[in-house]
């Protein structure tokens, strides 16, 4: 079964930590949407062998720029389906 964990530690600044676990190998993209929906950074877009993973995110864009405090949602992409979680980054 296909598991999306929450964030932790959330709150978080600055750093976060994703977890997430594939039940089969698949193409994963997790993007990053601030709270009126801009993607703001694409943090993994790939190939990952089934089961446990984590990817840490660094509360940046996809152009560097260190974003401000305020809630944020990761989107998880794996085959069609598509998980959601809310974030806090707090500065």
């Amino acid at each position: 079964q296909l598991i999306l964990f929450q964030n932790f530690p959330n709150p978080f600044n600055p750093t976060t930590t994703v977890e997430y676990f594939l039940p089969k190998q698949s193409m994963v993209n997790i993007s990053i949407y601030d709270i009126v929906g801009v993607k703001v950074r694409e943090i993994y877009n790939g190939f990952n062998e089934d089961g446990y993973h984590q990817i840490l995110w660094d509360g940046t864009s996809d152009s560097g720029i260190d974003l401000p405090s305020g809630v944020y949602f990761l989107h998880f992409r794996h085959d069609n389906i598509i998980l959601s979680k809310k974030m806090v980054k707090i500065k």
